[in-house]
Parts: structure tokens; C-alpha cells; sequence
């Protein structure tokens, strides 16, 4: 008797990403990294934070972006309105602010004291009669693009971008931009200094092919089941940048333990079918019973995952070819009891120990394949979405 051919529904409905294997060179050469950082990261917007990080005048952050070669500075000025600004002293090139984020009356360089308002302006030089024909008006911060999306803030390394916030976003304004993200606080944060190529990074997290092997301690019962041993997605959305996927949960999961406990007070990361018990806007698009969340790479570098109660956010800053910062912020609804701050403790234990989990094979993996002992990375139709990221890059390279 002949076996039943495969369900590859994935490939039936993205016939034009074929199914050749994918070249490791994309991962290993500097010089595609560099056609990348020219081509790709120099048009991207870059998510820096949240609308809710600098809420009072004054109130900073700075992010160094390695792959636009730039340091920003993101402030909130006296009039309410937030800016960017290239964090460089106009005077002698010093960097201005040094700390991640803050509270400031103004940006005060340490070289000389030269000191900026919180709206960019140069307001103080000290022994100013001493410059020739010194007018401060000509001397202002060097000014970022930048524009909000529900909240998120993103900058551009362009004066005027090919493409607008709101278009990067495309089809997944309509997708999530409904999602209750303002009802939600931040509870944990997460990061690494991570030696592996940006997109092998993100590869990992559009696919749950590896549940069952990287997460078989973790999180191996609540997303794999008998009628799906390997976690197959429940449904993938591929756009011409961006990607989705809807990941599974197992409906005979029973929660025990601290567990348990969490799940009946709050929304947790391991819910599983529970998740889709309530149908929040901006989630479970597939409509699907055993739903358990999903995921969407906004490209070229940030994710937003959601799901009912929470959701976090991957931010992946590519620093060379073979090295790659990385960024987690995992939000949840608002605790109004001690028992939800309980449950909020069980999630962040959890999401902790499974991130470790995840970031487990990615230094190994890109170390071998800069052995040249592999050529092409071979693929399955549950990781079409990986297929996408490469297909994307490649085709804007061409550009």
C-alpha cells in the first residue's frame, strides 16, 4: 500500500518562495552583511521603545544602533512632544548622553559642559565670547526621523524615508493594530550579546519545528500533543516584508502545580488552549480552537507576539555578520491583585528559562557553519517563514 503524500500546505500557498535549501554564505560573509547594512538597515525604522518610557518632560532613553552606525538620543521635550536626536555634541564630536535612560533638565555635554534644551536647541557655552562669530542658533542637535505606531516609537536613519512607519507596517495594521497594548505593563525584560548572524537569530522564532527538542523541559506538553507531535503552526500570513505565524497548543494539557495556580489568577506565557477561550482583537486571525499565540516580524529587526492577557517584543540590533544584541520586553495585563502579581512571577520565571532555552543553539550553530563544513541550510514547510526572511533579503539586494 502507498503511503498518503505530505501536507505541505504551505508551499501550496506560497508556491513562489520554491523549495531550494538556503545558501549559509548569507549568514557567514561580511560582505553580504555590509551589502545589507547599505541596502536594508540604512531604510528600515528601528523601534526604540514605548510611548510610556519618557512620559514627563525630560525623560530619555538612547540607543545605540550599531548596524546604522549612530547613537540616538529619544527625549521628551518641555511642549510634551517627543524627538530624536543624533546623541553628538555639536562642539568637538563627544557623545552626549552615556546612559541608557534617564531624567534630564537639559543634555549636558561631559567634554565642556556645552549644554542642549529638550527641544535640541544649544542654550549654554561656557567662555562663549571666546568663539569667532559664535552664533548658538547654527548649533543645534542634529535632528532623527521619527514616528509612533500604537504606542512603539521608530526612528529612521533617512530625512525622508522610501516608505512611511505606517506603510512598513502594511498589512499588519490591520492585523494587530487593534490589540489592547495600552493595557498592559511592563513586567520583565530581557537581553544578550549574542554571536550569531541577525537573521539565524530570528529564524528561531518563526517556527516551533524546535519545540519538541530545545523546549522538551519546558514547554514540550503545553504545545506539542499526540495528534501533533512536532507543533505544526496553525496557520502562516506572509507579506512582501513581513511575516506571521500562529502557533499550536496542546487542548489535553492539564496545568499542575504552581502551574495551575497561575493560570486561575492570570494570563501566563504556557496557557496553551486556554488562550483561545477569549478572543481579543488582534489575535488568533485563523480563528482557530487550539490557538495558543502568534508572532510577527515587522521587518527588518523587531517582533511583536500576542496572545490573550499579553505580549511581548523581540528587538534584534545586528552589530557585524556574525554578531547580533538582543532585546525581549514582556508585557501582561494589568495586575489589580496580589495573586496576579503572582502569576505575573510564574510567567517571568518561565519566559526566562525558555528564552535560555531558545538562545541555547545559536552560537553553536553559526560557529559550525563558519566552518564551511555545511553549504545550505535544507528546509521544511513548517519553516516557510524562515524561507520568507531570506527570500526578502535577497530580493531587496537585488534591488
Amino acid at each position: 500500500m502507498n503511503n498518503p503524500a505530505p501536507i505541505l500546505r504551505f508551499h501550496e500557498r506560497y508556491p513562489e518562495l520554491g523549495t531550494d535549501p538556503i545558501p549559509v554564505e548569507v549568514n557567514t560573509s561580511p560582505e553580504y552583511f555590509e551589502r545589507e547594512r547599505e541596502k536594508i538597515f540604512q531604510n528600515a525604522w528601528w523601534c526604540v521603545g514605548r510611548d510610556e518610557e519618557i512620559s514627563r518632560p525630560g525623560d530619555y532613553l538612547v540607543r545605540d544602533i550599531e548596524a546604522i552606525n549612530a547613537s540616538v538620543i529619544v527625549i521628551r521635550g518641555e511642549d510634551g512632544a517627543v524627538r530624536a536626536f543624533h546623541n553628538v555634541c555639536q562642539h568637538r564630536g563627544n557623545k552626549l548622553l552615556t546612559e541608557e535612560r534617564g531624567r534630564c533638565r537639559g543634555m549636558v555635554c561631559g567634554f565642556h559642559s556645552w549644554t542642549y534644551d529638550l527641544q535640541g536647541q544649544l542654550a549654554h557655552v561656557p567662555d562663549e565670547d571666546q568663539f569667532h562669530k559664535f552664533d548658538k542658533s547654527c548649533h543645534a542637535l542634529s535632528a532623527v526621523t521619527l514616528d509612533t505606531w500604537n504606542g512603539f516609537i521608530f526612528v529612521h536613519p533617512q530625512d525622508m524615508p522610501e516608505r512611511g512607519l505606517h506603510e512598513s507596517f502594511g498589512e499588519l495594521n490591520a492585523l494587530i493594530g487593534d490589540f489592547a497594548y495600552d493595557e498592559m505593563d511592563l513586567v520583565a525584560e530581557y537581553s544578550a550579546d549574542v554571536k550569531c548572524n541577525w537573521k539565524y537569530f530570528i529564524d528561531a522564532f518563526v517556527e516551533a519545528y524546535h519545540v519538541e527538542s530545545v523546549h522538551r523541559r519546558s514547554l514540550k506538553e503545553t504545545f506539542n500533543s499526540q495528534d501533533n507531535p512536532y507543533c505544526h503552526l496553525v496557520d502562516v500570513r506572509l507579506h512582501e516584508r513581513n511575516r506571521s505565524v500562529s502557533c499550536y497548543a496542546n487542548p489535553q494539557h492539564a496545568p499542575h502545580g504552581a502551574e495551575a495556580l497561575a493560570y486561575k489568577v492570570g494570563a501566563t506565557l504556557a496557557q496553551g488552549a486556554l488562550a483561545s477561550t477569549t478572543a481579543l482583537k488582534g489575535t488568533n486571525f485563523a480563528g482557530e480552537k487550539n490557538w495558543a499565540f502568534d508572532i510577527h516580524i515587522i521587518f527588518p529587526c523587531f517582533e511583536i507576539a500576542t496572545s490573550n492577557g499579553w505580549y511581548f517584543t523581540y528587538n534584534w540590533w545586528p552589530v557585524t555578520h556574525n554578531r547580533t544584541r538582543w532585546e525581549m520586553r514582556f508585557y501582561m495585563n494589568r495586575a489589580t491583585n496580589l495573586a496576579a502579581k503572582v502569576s505575573q512571577e510564574f510567567t517571568k520565571t518561565l519566559t526566562r528559562d525558555t528564552l535560555r532555552e531558545d538562545l541555547s543553539t545559536l552560537e553553536n550553530g553559526q560557529a559550525m557553519m563558519e566552518t564551511g563544513r555545511i553549504k545550505y541550510m535544507t528546509l521544511s514547510d513548517q519553516e516557510i517563514a524562515v524561507r520568507h526572511g531570506y527570500k526578502v533579503v535577497e530580493r531587496l539586494l537585488a534591488e
